[in-house]
């Protein structure tokens, strides 16, 4: 009597629950009770569905046992035999079972679960993948029970990447559907798991991600799919405001292009995108799922989607799918056509990996590919790409096509043509990489063993981001001095790399001449992100390197190498996680270090043939330097554009193109090479008169690929203008000491010429003047005589000269005023949007807001629940914060906030840092166990800053780190190593163009990018935890003071006199009048490439710009004094003028 319950659970056991299996199987066997005269009590049928002709929920041929089913029922009554009721559940759970297995059911949910990155949960040595729903958790827009979890993040062989095991219907029963996906990140939707609840919020937490690089699609193909209509639910949300995407079914009928938010809580709601306008303003469709509707599976057993990254933040994300099954099978009405053709490719022969493709390029459902050589039909070529067998000699001009149909028509491909090249050898650097080798492992060969997984060609000594996880590397080059001299070399990498240079052209003759014991940023040739101290600094300079700190430098006056002659150079370099990157550069011993961002001057056009690379690259120049007329004694500066490829070759494979700028003075047609410019823009040295006539252009290298751009010729005017003081930028707290700003570069014996400074009241004539290697600033001292504050002073300058040879006109003047004030009065000055101060007593809640916007913050302990809705309430400390004597600029009784590192914040209740073109923060910071006790302390640490936007504090416990989200996100990374229980201010101004870091009003970091605004979250302003660089958490431990918030860059030297202010005691300076006046000013524009080129004549004053006029208020930001100015051209409209 139990036997065939038991044999119909081990048949169908798989991923049903208790409850599903009580309705599917047991056939009122549970809900009877079997008397010893073989009959049975009545019970109720109507919990049960039975497969019959009619449908449920307008789904054919579909079973669902929580639904009330069809009204025909057989009816149990008292005596009736078991025996034929045996066999009727028998047969109908088999028959049932035999349905689910080939009907996709109700509907199929697939949720991807990411990965938690909020801090609730460990991520050690990963984070683990939000929480699944559970099977009675409804969710969708369709709602439904039993979605499927994918632990994408987790996924093996290849995270994020694979096909899923059978999918259950939203009844619990198996399917014979899968799903695969094609993805390269996973992330959080910045929701913390712990604070939601309701089905749809956990269903929108976990994200799949198609990252921003490279624009490669995530791919969704549900697989087995029964034939059928289907609609199709695609869930996203983001780790980032709005990015832009482009979400298309799997045929690319329909795509839709809209705009991605994040942060899904408990009471989101869903939003429909509809936009499908891929340029109009639709792109601003803030929506988190899309539906295609009345998909076909048109006997392929497929339906799919295909996501990509449009534009902002680094990615899209895909929370999950729903397939609904909506009704039998229709036929095709869309035509199929290819809008993009197969590549032509340039090869080498014996290349196995030649491929030619229409995958993603056809629009309509394609029901049959079939590729043809030469016009002949290629057996069994019968998907969207074909892979060749071995390219052979013979298979040069070899053309192929394909042929795509449906039911409704067929197209027809263009020929891609195939050209046989060969190798050559040319000068480059060569790369190997070898993932699960170590630094050591590559050096000893242990590692290396197998061939390299990864092997390019480089056309400078600096690898590519981004390679990998887990990897050994080595790169090397032939070297070629350019001149006879004692070189200094430096390495930079992340994670740690040497650097070994041979006494000759053998790499058996290499000896390790410097290291990255740790890690850097890119570039970062003089600092050391991810060092312990300045000492691991000394290790990447080959004139500092030593075997230990007992051994003296073995190179401490360079290493002597002759010019011309071939010296092997090599790197080898370990990566662990996270970030990748190694590079090497040179100087000449007594040359000017490199600056950190500078690229590497180890190119193409210094290295001998080494690397052997295929043949047949091209270089277009689409930018032709422009001729350029400069003024004595200023700069000037020229563009080059250009393209690469193969002949033969439309994949957009491209060699790696060198830059080296070239001159020959006037009449000359030799030109040579300028040390050092090898980038698409050139800036000259300070121009003579005798530089007139002297032409410039570019020598470009790529592959075996040569050729040089137009000359460019200069013409130089002479500087007849006399020098004018621009700005008297500040006086020091006593008043015997002033910094005065030139409106051009100075000649230094004549304006260090101190009799030549006079101010009044007082008739106070200079007793020291010290021009500083801008050759702009000078700083003028007055010895014991002060000047007097609160009035207007005015300079007189009578014997300073610019580099012409220019005397200061005469009565040249320049008013400004002074006042001595507190720290808190020179920020205020400077008009900060918010300043926190900290000054509230003891037990006080609010945190007041003494900056221009106003809005109070508030003291919280623990993580807010919801977004915006702020911890715990708690209230100030009242600790002490920088006071006298050490800090004379502070009050006695000056307060700061403390932070416990456990759970107290402040939030500024506003959103201070959304979507700004401009900013700087400022702040003093004295963390109390950062030192002392590292692991406490802990890594991502908050110091003040907007989740998602710009996030601000120690990402390690030796490093101050400022992200923002732009261009897939940029960061700047500035060592720390002041002790614990130290004040120390820290500012860091974001000017659009670049991020620069000062401590203690000294620039310590500085890293490009061109952005038109630093993003936006709905996150507030947090200080100190509460959430910074992540949703939240972060907690700080220590004291926080005077944090400033601008919505602009305030210029550097206003940083440095906020720090003298804290520390010296602050002074306001207005600058004034400058006599004589300069009327008739006419200002010249040009453009050359992605630049503008301004100048103005008569020379003198500032340039000024303005991204709108306004009829009152407009707001002018000094661009500089530089004159021409060079201008990078962005988005959006700017308006310039010269202020004098």
């Amino acid at each position: 009597m139990f036997l065939w319950p038991t044999i119909c659970l081990r048949a169908v056991s798989r991923r049903i629950s208790a409850p599903k299996l009580f309705c599917f199987f047991a056939c009122y066997f549970l809900l009877m009770a079997q008397r010893s005269d073989n009959s049975m009590y009545s019970v109720r049928p109507n919990r049960m569905a039975f497969l019959t002709s009619s449908s449920v929920g307008a789904r054919p041929n579909v079973t669902n046992c929580n639904n009330q089913g069809p009204t025909q029922r057989p009816v149990l009554r008292l005596g009736d035999s078991m025996k034929p009721l045996k066999i009727f559940c028998l047969l109908t759970a088999v028959s049932l079972l035999a349905v689910r297995q080939s009907v996709a059911g109700t509907t199929i949910g697939v949720q991807f679960q990411g990965r938690d990155g909020s801090g609730d949960v460990s991520c050690t040595p990963v984070c683990p993948g939000c929480p699944p729903l559970s099977f009675d958790n409804m969710a969708g827009v369709v709602p439904q029970g039993y979605w499927n979890a994918v632990d994408d993040s987790s996924f093996t062989p290849t995270a994020e990447q694979g096909t899923t095991l059978a999918l259950a219907d939203s009844s619990g029963l198996p399917t014979t559907v899968t799903l695969t996906f094609d993805c390269n990140d996973s992330w959080y939707n910045d929701v913390t798991p712990t604070n939601i609840s309701t089905p749809n919020a956990k269903l929108m937490n976990g994200i799949i991600k198609s990252s921003a690089g490279g624009g490669v699609p995530g791919l969704f193909t549900f697989n087995g799919v029964p034939e059928g209509q289907y609609d199709l639910y695609v869930y996203t949300d983001m780790n980032g405001d709005d990015t832009q995407a482009a979400i298309s079914d799997g045929d690319l009928v329909t795509t839709y292009y809209v705009t991605l938010q994040h942060t899904f809580y408990n009471t989101n709601t869903f939003i429909q995108g509809i936009n499908t306008n891929p340029t109009g303003p639709g792109l601003t469709n803030v929506c988190n799922y899309v539906k295609f509707s009345n998909l076909g599976t048109y006997g392929r057993g497929q339906i799919g989607a295909v996501a990509k990254w449009l534009a902002n933040n680094d990615g899209i994300g895909i929370c999950g799918l729903q397939l609904v099954n909506t009704g039998p099978a229709s036929a095709n009405t869309n035509r199929v056509s290819i809008f993009k053709q197969p590549d032509s490719r340039r090869v080498l022969a014996g290349d196995t990996n030649v491929t030619v493709s229409v995958f993603l390029a056809t629009k309509g459902p394609v029901f049959s590919w079939q590729w043809y050589k030469n016009g002949t039909l290629i057996p069994g070529a019968t998907s969207a790409t074909y892979q060749l067998p071995a390219i052979a000699p013979t298979d040069n001009a070899a053309f192929f096509y394909v042929v795509v149909s449906n039911n409704m028509n067929t197209a027809q491909s263009s020929n891609a043509v195939i050209t046989v090249g060969q190798l050559v050898t040319v000068p480059g650097v060569q790369t190997k990489l070898w993932y699960g080798a170590t630094r050591l492992t590559v050096e000893d060969g242990t590692g290396t063993t197998n061939a390299p997984d990864r092997s390019l060609a480089l056309a400078s000594f600096q690898t590519p981001d981004e390679q990998g996880a887990n990897y050994g590397e080595r790169v090397n080059a032939l070297f070629k001095p350019p001149v006879s001299g004692n070189y200094v070399f430096f390495i930079c990498s992340d994670d740690d790399s040497d650097l070994f240079l041979s006494t000759d052209a053998t790499p058996a003759h290499k000896q390790l001449i410097a290291q990255e014991v740790d890690w850097a940023a890119d570039r970062e040739w003089i600092g050391n992100s991810g060092g312990s101290g300045a000492g691991q600094v000394t290790q990447k300079r080959s004139d500092r390197w030593s075997v230990d700190t007992n051994t003296p430098p073995p190179y401490p006056n360079g290493i002597p190498l002759v010019a011309n002659t071939s010296y092997y150079i090599e790197a080898v370099h370990h990566e662990g996680g996270g970030g990748d990157h190694v590079e090497a550069t040179f100087k000449l011993f007594g040359e000017p270090d490199p600056q950190n961002g500078d690229p590497s001057k180890i190119t193409t056009f210094y290295l001998a043939p080494w690397v052997q690379v295929l043949d047949g690259a091209y270089i277009v120049v689409t930018n032709q330097p422009q001729d350029a007329t400069g003024l004595q004694s200023r700069t000037a500066t020229f563009n080059v554009g250009a393209t690469s490829g193969y002949i033969g070759d439309a994949s957009g494979l491209s060699p790696a193109i060198a830059y080296q700028w070239q001159t020959a003075p006037s009449g000359s047609s030799t030109f040579t090479n300028i040390s050092g410019a090898s980038g698409t823009t050139f800036n000259t040295p300070v121009l003579t008169l005798a530089d007139s006539g002297r032409k410039y252009r570019a020598a470009m290298l790529a592959a075996d690929a040569a050729t040089n751009s137009a000359a460019a010729t200069l013409t130089v005017t002479p500087d007849t203008t006399p020098p004018r003081p621009v700005e008297v930028t500040g006086v020091s707290a006593d008043g015997k000491t002033v910094t005065l700003v030139f409106d051009e570069l100075m000649a230094k014996a004549a304006t260090e010429t101190a009799s030549g400074y006079v101010f009044n009241p007082g008739n106070i004539t200079a007793t020291a003047a010290s021009l500083d290697a801008d050759l702009t600033t000078v700083t003028i001292s007055t010895g014991a005589a002060a000047l007097t504050a609160g009035v207007t002073n005015v300079l007189a300058l009578s014997a300073a000269r610019d580099l012409a040879g220019n005397l200061v006109a005469s009565n040249t003047t320049i008013a400004f005023t002074f006042q001595p004030v507190t720290y808190a009065a020179d920020i205020l000055f400077d008009q900060p949007l918010a300043f926190y101060r900290f000054e509230e007593p003891a037990g006080t809640a609010v945190a007041t807001n003494s900056g221009s916007t106003g809005g109070d913050g508030a003291y919280y302990t623990d993580n807010e629940a919801t977004v915006g809705a702020g911890g715990i309430p708690s209230s100030a400390s009242g600790d002490p914060g920088p006071r006298p004597p050490l800090f004379a600029g502070f009050d006695a009784n000056n307060h700061a906030a403390t932070f416990d590192g456990t759970n107290r914040w402040v939030d500024t209740r506003n959103q201070f840092l959304q979507h700004l073109a401009a900013f700087t923060l400022e702040y003093w910071i004295s963390p109390t166990n950062r030192v002392a006790d590292p692991d406490t302390f802990g890594t991502r640490i908050g110091i003040v800053g907007q989740n998602d936007a710009i996030e601000y504090g120690f990402i390690d416990q030796n490093t101050i780190q400022i992200w923002t989200p732009p261009n897939g996100g940029t960061a700047l990374n500035t060592a720390y190593t002041n002790a614990d229980n130290q004040w120390h201010h820290v500012a860091t101004i974001a000017s659009g163009t670049s991020l620069k870091t000062y401590y203690d009003g000294v620039q310590v970091g500085t890293a490009s990018g061109v952005v038109a605004e630093y993003g936006g979250s709905i996150y507030n302003v947090h200080i100190g935890g509460g959430g910074v660089f992540d949703a939240m958490n972060n907690w700080f431990t220590g004291y926080i003071d005077e944090v400033a918030i601008f919505n602009k860059a305030i210029p550097a030297a206003r940083v440095a006199e906020h720090y003298k202010a804290g520390k010296f005691g602050g002074v306001v300076t207005v600058s004034g009048a400058v006599t004589p006046t300069i009327s008739n000013v006419r200002l010249s524009i040009s453009k050359s490439g992605s630049n503008l080129s301004i100048s103005w004549t008569p020379s003198g004053g500032t340039l000024q710009a303005t991204p709108a006029l306004l009829s009152t208020g407009t707001l002018w930001t000094n661009v500089g004094t530089a004159n021409p100015a060079t201008i990078s051209i962005g988005p959006g409209s700017s308006f310039y003028r010269v202020s004098q």
